[in-house]
């Protein structure tokens, strides 16, 4: 009589996740916070995570740390560095934001560059575009772009080829340019009076 041969059972390849889901059931367990996600999609929902690597990111009153994305749309969250194509972010708090397209609405940022920002009702201390800014009752301490359109809004210092709207500037270019000069003949004489 032949013996039968035992099937052993083959392992199947992990793969990376296309999709990628976190909701928490009870934050207050621990759960819902996953230290790294790597995923084509993911949705965050009261949710914390430390860093995110993935085409499309959805979040909502959630917290990341660093975020490598294609498109962001956030929601009531708390992020600190955000690299992507496409950003948008509605009552929130961002650290800094690497992006092409720039939506902040209602939320404040430390820093945005990009191409093209937009900011309604939020304000960053640092604003810097390769093409254009538009700001609706916001500011920002310091904003350079090439074109810069505000409405009510506050700005520090302002470098901009074409400027236009209504808005209280600390300084503009040739006030920055005066107080650099100032500046640096104060600190100057301050070093030539401590060699002494």
């Amino acid at each position: 009589m032949p013996e039968e041969k035992k099937r052993v059972p083959q392992r199947k390849k992990a793969a990376t996740p296309k999709a990628v889901r976190v909701k928490a059931v009870d934050q207050k367990a621990g759960e819902g916070s996953t230290r790294d996600i790597k995923a084509s999609a993911v949705t965050l929902s009261q949710s914390s995570t430390n860093t995110v690597d993935a085409k499309v990111v959805n979040a909502g009153q959630s917290a990341f740390a660093n975020v490598t994305v294609g498109s962001l749309t956030a929601k009531q969250s708390a992020l600190g560095n955000v690299e992507a194509e496409r950003v948008e972010v509605t009552q929130s708090l961002v650290g800094m934001v690497r992006a092409e397209q720039v939506h902040l609405s209602g939320g404040g940022a430390a820093a945005i560059t990009g191409t093209h920002i937009t900011v309604d009702a939020g304000a960053a201390q640092y604003m810097i575009a390769r093409e254009s800014i538009s700001v609706e009752q916001g500011g920002a301490i310091v904003m350079a772009a090439p074109h810069i359109e505000m409405g009510n809004g506050f700005v520090g210092i302002v470098l901009a080829r074409e400027f236009r709207g209504n808005v209280r500037a600390l300084l503009d270019q040739r006030g920055a340019l005066v107080f650099g000069i100032a500046a640096g003949v104060v600190i100057g004489l301050l070093g030539f009076a401590r060699r002494r």
